[in-house]
């Protein structure tokens, strides 16, 4: 039996990066290969609460730095950041168990195919240049292919170094058009545009696989991965108008003082809360693929001008399935939103599963 490695962000908790690493390894399972998730650590990789942590303390004294960098110690032990563990331990079985760095992947080399997988592993703005993404590691002979890489932006950094690499590809996917239209020009080889891997696993998976919340409330549910006031704002406004509560989740303090501030849940929580809620306020990109293959009803705001960049994957995916009319306007109503026709999103759904399918199972072969 042929053996994949897929390098990717796994090491996470981020509900999104754990999800999508969980959903390639299982298609390609399902395909009828042995699979593996390297574990590969990028050095200084953060979690998303140690990366909020350590922006914090820029902002403090030399004292306060020392008594936020002891508990941050001990953050990775508290229940959440372990309910992470566990799941990735039982879902992802991570490869070897121990991380291995850069200097070590030579000796996890007993695979015939290496799978640079989905997220922004090719945003070199977000993981700095980490070539070992791009699969330069790789013995001659190993067939080398991305699955859904996502460049972040519409912009790409570090052109001659991806024009090497991308030349020893054998397949090449990436996540978006915008990351299509980068790349276009740095190699002669094709290029196709794939679904994000949680896509792959259809909403039956996804609801069976996910916890059931024991509140049977109606709420709405605001997942932020960027703060933002004005999106819980919007969110509140529905909830009023639509006598729902407000369930907030976010790796942040709470904005509002009558929501239900849920920090970190685990990833088969964060798919309830999703699935069982009477509408999504979001600015996340996993929050609106869930969202779309839920069949729920949600509503995205872009960044603002400052991370501006980043807003080209959320565009992205709004503009696959024709559903640009849920970004949110300035004086947002929810009266001034057609409802959501999921027969024409699942038909489109259902063809771009069907080709991104296709397109692991050729890479593969």
């Amino acid at each position: 039996m042929k053996k994949i490695g897929i390098l990717t962000f796994h090491y996470t908790n981020n509900p999104g990066s754990v999800l999508q690493s969980f959903a390639l390894k299982k298609t390609i399972e399902s395909l009828g290969y042995s699979c593996d998730v390297i574990n590969y650590q990028k050095k200084g990789w953060k979690t998303e609460t140690e990366r909020r942590y350590f922006a914090s303390l820029k902002k403090k004294s030399s004292i306060l730095k020392c008594i936020v960098a002891f508990f941050l110690k001990k953050l990775k032990e508290t229940p959440k950041n372990h309910a992470y563990k566990k799941f990735m331990e039982k879902y992802l079985t991570p490869f070897p168990k121990k991380p291995v760095n850069r200097n070590h992947l030579s000796f996890v080399s007993d695979y015939d195919c290496y799978v640079a997988g989905s997220d922004q592993i090719w945003n070199f703005s977000n993981s700095k240049v980490d070539s070992t993404y791009l699969l330069d590691f790789a013995l001659n002979g190993k067939k080398r292919v991305s699955y859904a890489a996502s460049i972040g932006s519409s912009s790409l950094p570090n052109h001659e170094l991806f024009a090497k690499c991308l030349q020893e590809f054998d397949f090449i996917s990436v996540r978006e058009n915008s990351g299509l239209l980068a790349l276009k020009g740095l190699t002669n080889k094709k290029i196709d545009v794939v679904l994000d891997p949680t896509l792959l696993l259809e909403n039956d998976f996804w609801a069976s696989f996910s916890n059931k919340l024991a509140s049977k409330k109606r709420f709405v549910l605001v997942y932020m991965r960027e703060k933002s006031i004005s999106l819980f704002k919007a969110a509140e406004k529905y909830a009023n108008e639509n006598f729902c509560e407000i369930i907030e989740i976010a790796g942040f303090r709470s904005i509002g003082k009558n929501s239900k501030h849920v920090f970190l849940p685990n990833p088969k929580e964060w798919l309830a809360y999703i699935q069982q809620s009477e509408a999504v306020f979001t600015n996340s990109f996993h929050g609106v693929v869930f969202s779309i293959n839920f069949n729920k009803l949600f509503f995205v705001e872009l960044a603002k001008e400052a991370q501006v960049s980043t807003n080209s994957r959320l565009i992205d995916i709004l503009h696959t399935f024709d559903l640009e009319s849920r970004i949110i306007s300035e004086q947002f109503s929810s009266s001034d939103y057609e409802p959501i026709d999921y027969n024409l999103v699942n038909d489109k759904l259902k063809k771009l599963r069907k080709d991104s399918i296709i397109f692991l199972r050729k890479a593969l072969e």
